[in-house]
């Protein structure tokens, strides 16, 4: 090769256009094309007369649609929906997502043009405008259709109020206040009563409640927490699925089980103390009615019974000596409890020393000794 000749340089070649990416091109503009399974796809027509079945680019919202639109969204009832379902009415059908995806859509309260679209539950929360570039009317920035009153039973709502203070969940405070809000009547603290005829003193009284009205009231309060914890602390849903349970009559009993004292219902005056405060003077006053009724063995076994029960034997022991065997005299037994109350408190009941000092005994004792 001579070196006055110039070097060939090799013709550049066109760069090759992917089928796919002429497809996609195409398929944007709505314009002919032949996909890859090699059907003929037509184009798009403009206007109301779209047959696009996948996104509906090009179609026009009149004002018939537009008031359609409008009265299903005024039919929505909870916020949460409008703002997730009012995109759909507005945004046209989008095509099939893949599998573990999601997009959430809500409306911007600052222009509502403009579409908040969320990929996935904790995902950024991205603007786009809508679609169909039409002029939404400002109606739908509007207040939730929920915000007026709810129509509660109010013998429900004022003992749902009542036992409110009772629970120990902290989460349900919006609940609790959401009912608050909606009575009319400042109700009572205290306890409802029944009717003063089925009634008797301490039921009048400001009492702590009984053991069982506590173990109903509990149940009670659970099964609220649970209807509040399914509904997942919105007061619509919960409102929906419980709507015949609210509309139920409901009233919390505050009767308080009193025994009957056999002289006759105490009128106003002082409250009755507890049997074990009460003195000895009230104590047979209030035990008269069982003595007259009980003879004087039936009551010596169960008070050795009850006071084995209850984890006192060497006392029930003391009891079913003196009363079964007649050698022994209680005398020197109350001596020994006065003089040594102290080493004798732990093992023997005070209630033994009444018991041998009644009139029953002393009377028995007289008749031995003779």
């Amino acid at each position: 090769m001579n070196n006055n000749e110039e070097p060939v340089v090799p013709v550049k070649k066109a760069r090759k256009i992917k089928n796919e990416i002429l497809i996609r091109e195409k398929k944007v503009k709505g314009e002919a094309h032949i996909n890859h399974k090699g059907r003929v796809i037509e184009a798009k027509k403009v206007g109301p007369d779209c047959k696009c079945k996948r996104y509906k680019c090009f179609s026009v919202i009149t004002e018939d649609k537009r008031e359609q639109i409008l009265k299903e969204f005024y039919a929505i009832p909870t916020k949460n929906l409008q703002d997730s379902g009012g995109a759909l009415f507005l945004k046209t059908p989008k095509p099939p997502l893949k599998l573990k995806t999601l997009r959430m859509y809500k409306i911007s309260i600052e222009d509502p043009n403009i579409a908040l679209i969320r990929k996935s539950y904790s995902g950024p929360w991205g603007r786009c405008w809508i679609r169909n570039k039409t002029q939404i009317p400002t109606e739908f920035a509007m207040t939730p259709s929920y915000a007026g009153p709810i129509n509660i039973n109010p013998l429900k709502t004022k003992s749902l109020i009542d036992l409110c203070p009772t629970l120990s969940k902290v989460e349900n405070r919006a609940f609790y206040e959401s009912f608050m809000q909606n009575r009319e009547e400042q109700p009572s603290q205290n306890t409802e009563i029944d009717s003063e005829e089925n009634s008797s003193g301490c039921e009048k009284r400001d009492y702590p409640r009984s053991e069982k009205i506590q173990k109903a009231i509990h149940i009670f309060c659970m099964a609220l927490w649970r209807k509040w914890k399914v509904s997942h602390g919105f007061i619509s849903r919960f409102m929906q699925k419980n709507i015949e349970w609210l509309n139920e009559e409901f009233i919390t009993s505050g009767t308080v089980q009193c025994t009957p004292s056999g002289l006759g219902s105490a009128g106003r005056g002082r409250p009755k103390l507890l049997f074990a405060e009460a003195s000895q003077q009230t104590k047979r006053r209030r035990e008269q009615q069982i003595v007259e009724s009980t003879g004087k063995e039936e009551l010596f076994v169960a008070a050795q019974m009850k006071l084995h029960s209850c984890g006192n034997r060497n006392a029930a022991v003391v009891v079913h000596k003196v009363t079964n065997s007649p050698k022994i005299s209680s005398d020197p037994l109350i001596s020994s409890l006065r003089v040594l109350p102290s080493r004798q408190s732990d093992s023997i009941n005070k209630d033994v020393i009444l018991l041998l000092e009644s009139p029953e005994m002393s009377s028995d004792e007289e008749i031995e000794s003779d």
